[in-house]
């Protein structure tokens, strides 16, 4: 407020006195601590960096990067009460895959989030850092928009990756509600994008992962033998039934090329180049076991692979049985045929039609004129 003239002016006691200069080897002494601090500030968060996306690499699974992380965070922050979440959009719900907590065992997840029930569904749908006090944390407790135990301070960052919220990171304490502040909260954002890029590749890494292990299996539990080559008909890999099929071990069959595993026939009857390893088409051929010994196969090829010259899927199947069958039923119909024909006795084969003779063998017909006339005549038909 200003004087008015009637109120009587104070004197001041420092009216006429020098301030104090500060010499100029105290002022650089003050510069020097200030970077030096800066820098050494810096340094941790480089260090902190380097080691979150060195753990991409060195960690077997999300779990043991989660862990990760939050060992290389205790350099700079205080984490014994640390969390990470992780966001659904397609359920809306929050998961917690990682925490470390002095007083919550558990922390479920959370189905249809909002910035009012839930610390971290703010932090996620207003996407940016959070820094709650002890007095915001006791209003949210009133409202019920604190999900788990209220802590007398709470800090969340979200992580971000392609401009899409991922999850977060959190911290809080339930003892010191001075523990944090808005340099801790500038601190875990510095890193944030890279705790970001490290889940998302370690993500696709264990997913990658995963769908290598599930082809895996289906392709060494196939019932059928998979050989898998290049254009050249250089063998890469091949599933333990081909093995079997062929009398390979699988050392030996991945030194064989594709052409020496068919038979002579087949080479010159489809061409080997051409039809077989390029593939597309069911094919009945002959392979070679190790013994030098035929086998009758189906072939399917298929290209799964263009990169590098090409590489080729071979499913082959023995069809040995249903060869074997075949000739079998053949033999069978010409021992019938045969009996039947060659019969010292008359026989016939009839149907419940107007022609009801399907036919005859020549020694009934010899002996009745009338059948032989109507199967010829059916016949003829």
């Amino acid at each position: 407020m200003e004087n008015s003239g009637n109120t009587p002016q104070r004197p001041n006691r420092h009216a006429g006195q020098k301030k104090r200069a500060v010499p100029p080897t105290e002022q650089l002494c003050t510069v020097k601590q200030e970077s030096g601090e800066l820098l050494e500030r810096a340094e941790l968060i480089n260090n902190v960096l380097y080691s979150i996306a060195n753990a991409v690499n060195t960690t077997l699974n999300l779990e043991d990067l989660y862990q990760a992380i939050h060992k290389s965070l205790h350099h700079i922050i205080d984490v014994t009460n640390f969390f990470i979440t992780i966001v659904d959009k397609t359920t809306n719900m929050l998961h917690f895959p990682y925490y470390v907590d002095t007083k919550d065992v558990t922390f479920p997840p959370i189905s249809n989030f909002g910035a009012d029930n839930t610390l971290t569904g703010q932090v996620v749908l207003h996407r940016k850092p959070i820094l709650f006090r002890q007095n915001e944390l006791e209003e949210r407790e009133k409202s019920n928009g604190i999900q788990g135990s209220t802590p007398l301070i709470w800090l969340g960052v979200p992580l971000f990756v392609r401009d899409e919220v991922i999850g977060i990171i959190a911290v809080q304490s339930y003892t010191d509600p001075d523990l944090f502040s808005e340099e801790d909260l500038h601190l875990l954002t510095a890193v944030s994008d890279q705790i970001a890029i490290a889940i998302d590749r370690k993500r696709s890494i264990d997913q990658l992962q995963k769908s290598e292990v599930r082809f895996r299996q289906l392709f060494e539990q196939s019932n059928d033998a998979i050989i898998v080559h290049d254009l050249r008909g250089k063998i890469l890999d091949c599933n333990f039934q081909a093995c079997k099929l062929l009398g390979y071990a699988k050392t030996e069959l991945m030194k064989i090329e594709m052409e020496t595993l068919y038979h002579k026939k087949t080479q010159s009857s489809f061409g080997i180049g051409k039809n077989i390893f390029q593939g597309g088409t069911l094919l009945e051929v002959q392979m070679l076991q190790s013994t030098g010994t035929p086998l009758d196969v189906e072939i399917s090829s298929h290209l799964i692979d263009e990169k590098d010259g090409g590489t080729v899927q071979t499913i082959i199947g023995d069809i040995t049985e249903r060869k074997q069958a075949k000739i079998r039923l053949i033999h069978s119909e010409k021992k019938y045929r045969d009996l039947f024909t060659n019969a010292q006795v008359g026989l016939f084969r009839i149907h419940y039609t107007p022609q009801p003779v399907i036919e005859c063998n020549s020694s009934l017909a010899k002996k009745d004129k009338s059948i032989s006339l109507i199967w010829f005549a059916n016949k003829a038909k």
